[in-house]
């Protein structure tokens, strides 16, 4: 409650978002101020038009304020000495927000940003000024600049307040119709504007814990459990601190046997009242490791792995971080040199988010001249924020039928790009691409990279094995031609993760499973059944062949997240057009593999060696559709007698002339079929024959019927 000493006189009332204004001396309102310009308040009485528009707040200083030059999106009010006059109005361009000091992040739960809202406040009468606008860096410039950015200023806190944009500079204007094709650039220009990993949650870890105690509470009681069972280890005892696990580790005293520690698994795992995973012996050490999880679990964040001075640094455009290992630093993978990858685990262990953090990293720092992607989602639901971004070389796919036409199809595609490749001379991509910056015949490849997020729906909604042989043949042949793959299952069985293909994909990523035998079909060895979820992995490479696989704790992105970097890039950046000849192949694969199943029709039978034409049927097909003409009617008891031939034969005959739409369906058990006779006596004219060539039955072939 506010009681002034002396009565206040209110004016005019303010905008409800705005707290409420008292001024010392009586104020004259002029003229109004415009919606986009921040307050101005000169050291002399100040007159103010009607009331401010509801997103700013007004300020009013004690003592007149003076700020330099004004700074991008970000700036707070400006107040000079003497009044200002703006210039014209400069073109809108597209904006590029490349802060460097830290940018505070809203919550999580209230974290999204409107696009649309603000491109509709950003059409306000004035324009911003070219002190306020952003100018786009394209790919091939300098990473950083040595200017350093400027701060965004924190979130409003309230829910009712919209919050702020990244840049509030309005975008490029795309002044085309719905139903007209958006303009398009060619690749050889196009500019690709890298979101700001700003978009992204900072660390929100908070390490003032002191885990020295826990360690050594820890230490003494592994050492106590084995010695329990007589098994005695040298005093020292080491430790590798992780973001989720610590590592103990020992050296076990000369007889100690190292099988004798391994079988103690189960008691250890009781004595920590948790799951412990042991390593026997630790890669390039001699000592056994004992990983426990730690009572107090850190997250790993994906926007501190990519500010990074190796990340952004790197040149490799298909290298990205996957998490943090068991001693606290960042592990990457390379795709170009793994070069296919399997991610395997039960639903809920971090699959999916594994993924996501993969396809996030490419787009962070490759453009869609070099990398586009071919995302098939059986989910329906799994790739939905990556519908509209330009990296896509089509549609995302979530009809299994055309998912196994988009394979057949890429490895069409990679059967092209080895044509190119050889008659150029080269041996891989990279050198081929390098050909084509300076011979403007040559065509640019980009990188494709194929996602399937889960295989064994996808193969097990296939009629045939065409999915997993042209997954083979990606997996086998694909990494010259720039084409890998990620797999992701939540199957891990034998039959959807067979030999062949686990052969031809030698990069693997194991969540937690609920077996042992599920870790062995993933990973050829066990460890993956004491993983404890949330993003715990364990990540085998083909470097790491003698080696035992790298637990790390993966990082972590969240929905608000994708859907930010998502619209930031379709926002920012002008349409890729999809590859339509790969679309228009997709349905013609589509059609031959229907009719692959029908083993032909009426116009594809052949004339065999002694003049007659069976097309691949059987050898009494055509004897067994004369007598259907002849008969009228057609049982499978009447072709036995006739023809001579046991019940399976007559029957597989008599469901091939139904295929072929020669007999009508069965209309109930023991009763004979109608035959079709203008379907019947055209596919016999088609073969030949004339009626007088029939052999007319009698009247009495279906008495046994009536």
């Amino acid at each position: 409650a506010y009681t002034p000493a002396e009565p206040v006189t209110f004016g005019d009332p303010i905008a409800p978002a705005q707290p409420a204004y008292t001024p010392a001396e009586p104020v004259t309102f002029g003229e109004p101020v415009a919606p986009t310009q921040p307050a101005y308040t000169p050291a002399e009485p100040v007159t103010f038009g009607d009331p401010i528009a509801p997103a700013q707040s007004a300020y009013t200083p004690a003592e007149p304020v003076t700020f330099g030059d004004p700074i991008a999106s970000a700036q707070s009010a400006y107040t000079p000495a003497e009044p200002v006059t703006f210039g014209e109005p400069a073109a809108p361009v597209r904006p590029t927000y490349e802060p460097a000091d830290e940018v505070e992040i809203p919550d999580t739960d209230n974290d999204e940003f409107d696009f649309d809202e603000l491109r509709e406040e950003s059409k306000a009468p004035a324009q911003p000024t070219a002190a306020q606008t952003y100018a786009p860096t394209p790919v091939g410039a300098a990473e950083r600049s040595a200017v350093p950015p400027v701060a965004r200023p924190a979130y409003p806190a309230t829910p009712s307040a919209a919050p702020q944009q990244v840049n509030p500079t309005p975008v490029a204007e795309r002044s085309y119709v719905a139903d007209e094709e958006p303009p398009l650039r060619p690749m050889d220009a196009y500019e690709y504007v890298k979101p700001p990993v700003q978009l992204l949650n900072p660390d929100q870890n908070v390490y003032t814990e002191d885990f020295y105690g826990e360690i050594q509470s820890k230490k003494e009681l592994l050492r106590q459990t084995l010695e329990s069972f007589r098994i005695g280890i040298q005093e020292q005892i080491d430790h590798s601190h992780g973001p989720t696990v610590t590592r103990y580790e020992f050296r076990p005293l000369p007889g100690v046997s190292v099988r004798s520690i391994t079988t103690r698994i189960e008691d250890l795992s009781l004595s920590f009242a948790s799951s412990v995973r042991i390593e026997a012996p630790i890669p390039g050490k001699p000592a056994i490791g004992v990983e426990v999880p730690n009572e107090v679990r850190e997250n790993v964040y994906l926007r501190p792995l990519l500010e990074t001075e190796y990340f952004r640094n790197s040149t490799k455009p298909l290298e990205v971080p996957l998490g943090l290992d068991i001693g606290g630093q960042v592990r990457y993978c390379n795709l170009a040199k793994m070069p296919h990858l399997l991610v395997a685990g039960t639903t809920g262990s971090g699959k999916s988010v594994c993924i996501n953090t993969i396809l996030l990293g490419m787009m962070f720092k490759t453009s869609p001249k070099d990398l586009r992607f071919i995302l098939i989602d059986p989910k329906q639901i799994e790739f939905s924020p990556y519908e509209k971004i330009p990296h896509l070389y089509l549609p995302v796919i979530v009809d299994m039928k055309r998912a196994a036409g988009a394979l057949a199809c890429a490895v069409r595609e990679m059967e092209r790009r080895f044509s190119l490749i050889r008659d150029t001379g080269v041996k891989s991509l990279e050198s081929y691409n390098e050909l084509a910056k300076n011979d403007p015949n040559l065509e640019h490849l980009p990188y494709i990279v194929i996602v399937i997020d889960e295989f064994a729906d996808l193969k097990m909604s296939a009629t045939n094995n065409d999915v997993e042989m042209y997954t083979c043949r990606l997996a086998q042949k694909a990494r010259a031609a720039g084409m890998h793959l990620i797999i992701g299952t939540q199957r891990p069985s034998a039959t959807i993760i067979t030999g062949n293909l686990k052969t031809n994909i030698p990069s693997r990523i194991a969540f937690m499973v609920n077996q042992q035998v599920d870790s062995r079909i993933i990973l050829d060895d066990g460890g993956a059944e004491t993983l404890i979820g949330q993003g715990d992995m364990l990540f085998k490479t083909p470097e790491s062949k003698e080696k035992a696989p790298a637990r790390i704790q993966g990082a972590f992105v969240s929905d608000p997240e994708i859907k930010r970097i998502t619209e930031f890039i379709v926002n920012h950046n002008d349409p890729v057009p999809y590859n339509q000849e790969f679309i228009d192949q997709i349905e013609i694969e589509i059609a031959r593999t229907q009719n692959a199943g029908k083993k032909g029709g009426i116009d594809d039978f052949d004339v065999d060696s002694d003049g007659g034409s069976n097309g691949g049927e059987d050898t009494k097909f055509r004897e067994a559709v004369e007598i259907a003409v002849n008969a009228g009617k057609l049982a499978t008891s009447l072709l036995q007698r006739r023809l001579g031939v046991g019940y399976g034969r007559a029957a597989k005959i008599i469901d091939r002339m139904e295929q072929l739409g020669l007999l009508a369906p069965a209309e109930g058990n023991n009763k004979p079929r109608q035959v079709l006779m203008d379907a019947a006596r055209g596919y016999l004219a088609h073969m030949g024959y004339a009626d007088d060539d029939m052999d007319v039955g009698g009247p009495d072939e279906f008495q046994d019927y009536s």
